[in-house]
């Protein structure tokens, strides 16, 4: 029978003292403070892309009035 591989331990050295309770309250804040900044970063994009969305669909209904205007 296989062992599963769920049994073995953390590889790297801060999951392992995660794993055992050691995690410095340093480590924490800095995992805290990348994951908030991720997430800000993501936020933004997002808010950029929608912003360029919109933008292409007013440029083309402008351009379909145009068209009907000219015809």
């Amino acid at each position: 029978m296989k062992k599963s591989n769920t049994d073995s331990p953390p590889k790297s050295p801060r999951k392992k003292r995660k794993a055992s309770g050691e995690e410095k309250q340093s480590e924490k804040q800095e995992n805290t403070n990348e994951k908030d900044h991720q997430q800000a970063r993501r936020k933004e994009y997002r808010r950029e892309r929608k912003m360029i969305a919109t933008q292409s669909e007013r440029r083309q209904r402008q351009k379909c009035q145009r068209q009907k205007r000219g015809l």
